[in-house]
């Protein structure tokens, strides 16, 4: 039993002089919420998978800038007999001993209003020819600028430059909402070890109660001044005084241990949780309640990606149905020498240009139906958000009434839970004095245990109710201050 537990150590601090032990660590509601989102394993797996969205993010924006590889094949060596043209268009096969290598260094850079890419190339080639007429060759192209641009294709980089922000800002707003779910979860497991605290406090305040009015009963059977039902019945109330005693100290020690679990400690170290802060009425404006969510949730970030989308693959089926083109484009320099000098010495210039297309002729309406399609789609996302968007005020307008009401509950439920603990002493003091029975009295320690649950559920109710409104609007009413996500240390 963790109070007789207590009860002995206590005792044994006594026996060896007043010796200290260490004092179970003592949490608040936000001492444990702040715990937990830092390091709770469900806040470690929310960590971790924002830190995926968030470094995949990065790469995007990188991938973004200029790119610049360096490309080169060390020596490779060809040895066979291979089929050469002569001069007079004859074809030989000659025995070749050669070896080759290059070296490209490009930089690359995206240009996402029209799907194009630039690069700039510099190059090195060298061709060594091995015998009795063997040689060395190099070719150069010290300056090369190359252009890839698409004509009236769907273009993804640009698509794709309005969308991954989006998808970022999404993670973002799920990573708050994940540590917003774990300060719910938290916040109903630290009122279950609270409210186990204080029952098993109230059960073993019970037992001794009725250990005390058992035995001032057998005392007046004694002397024939009650009846021996009258006797029975406080026994009994005793005996299930003792066994309530032994249930709410097994109820604290799951609680303890459920709480212990999120908050990412020991399930055996020794801790308590505190009461919680006195309450203040907090007025909460239900159309600033519903912009909060309407702006802030990744729900709608959620809708503009789906918008966005549906958007995206009306321009995809209408570029898939049309004409389509690739312009390729080249200007540069390049030379030839059997040593580096010459290779690099007076270059000549180069062009290069080609355009391709891609015409559909017969699609048998593929293309339209296409088109058709993306475009019901578009409809139908449309008015599925603006379903969801009217389902997400009517939750949002009721979870205020239900915190404002809630306010109110708390204090009626406060002051009924004063009244039967008032009327408990006093029916136990008459009780005492002879002037009522034990049923009265049972009936009053009854009521006041009922008045106590009944309050402490329902403060419970009313703190995962306030946390809840957080999640769902990403917004701290207490302090008026947005929430933002905590810095990842990058």
């Amino acid at each position: 039993m963790r109070y007789l537990q207590i009860i002995l150590m206590g005792m044994t601090g006594i026996l060896l002089g007043g010796a200290a032990w260490a004092q179970p660590a003592s949490f608040s509601l936000d001492k444990c919420i702040r715990q937990a989102q830092d390091q709770s394993p469900e806040a470690r797996i929310a960590r971790q998978g924002y830190e995926t969205v968030y470094w995949s993010y990065k790469s995007y924006r990188a991938g973004l800038l200029p790119q610049v590889r360096l490309n080169a094949n060390t020596p490779g060596l060809n040895r066979s007999i291979n089929s050469i043209i002569l001069d007079d268009g004859t074809q030989s096969f000659i025995a070749q001993n050669q070896a080759f290598s290059s070296t490209n260094l490009v930089i690359s850079q995206q240009i996402a209003p029209t799907g194009g890419t630039v690069s700039l190339v510099s190059g090195l080639n060298r061709n060594d020819v091995f015998g009795t007429s063997g040689f060395v060759q190099y070719s150069t192209t010290p300056f090369l600028l190359t252009l890839r641009q698409p004509l009236f294709a769907y273009n993804d980089l640009k698509w794709e430059k309005r969308s991954q922000p989006l998808q970022f800002q999404r993670a973002e707003r799920a990573y708050l909402e994940s540590l917003e779910d774990i300060a719910v979860d938290v916040c109903g497991k630290y009122f279950d070890v609270y409210i186990a605290q204080l029952q098993l406090e109230n059960a073993i305040l019970n037992e001794s109660v009725n250990d005390s009015v058992y035995q001032i009963a057998r005392g007046r059977y004694s002397v024939g001044k009650i009846a021996e039902n009258d006797l029975l019945q406080t026994e009994l109330a005793y005996l299930n005084s003792r066994a309530q005693v032994q249930d709410a100290d097994l109820a604290l020690e799951q609680a303890q241990t459920d709480l212990a679990i999120s908050l990412g400690i020991s399930e055996t170290t020794p801790f308590e949780v505190m009461a919680p802060d006195t309450l203040s009425r907090t007025e909460i404006d239900i159309d600033a309640a519903l912009d909060y969510a309407l702006e802030r949730r990744s729900t709608s970030i959620e809708f503009e990606i789906r918008q966005l989308e549906a958007d995206r693959n009306i321009a995809r089926a209408r570029a898939d149905a049309r004409l389509s083109a690739n312009i390729n484009a080249s200007i540069g320099l390049n030379q030839t020498g059997s040593t580096l000098d010459e290779a690099y010495s007076a270059p000549l210039d180069q062009q290069a240009a080609s355009l391709s297309l891609d015409i559909p002729i017969l699609q048998w309406g593929r293309g339209k139906a296409q088109v058709e399609s993306a475009l019901v789609d578009r409809e139908r996302t449309g008015e599925s958000i603006r379903l969801e968007k009217q389902r997400l005020r009517r939750d949002i307008r009721f979870q205020v009434l239900g915190f404002m009401q809630l306010q109110d509950r708390v204090l009626l439920a406060k002051k009924a839970s004063d009244i039967s603990e008032r009327r408990f002493e006093v029916a136990k003091n008459r009780y005492l004095i002879g002037k009522i029975d034990i049923t009265n009295l049972q009936i009053a320690q009854n009521e006041k245990d009922n008045a106590r649950q009944s309050f402490f559920s329902t403060l419970k109710q009313y703190w995962v109710a306030y946390y809840q409104l957080r999640r769902s609007t990403l917004y701290d009413f207490v302090r008026n201050i947005p929430l933002e996500v905590p810095d990842l240390g990058q």
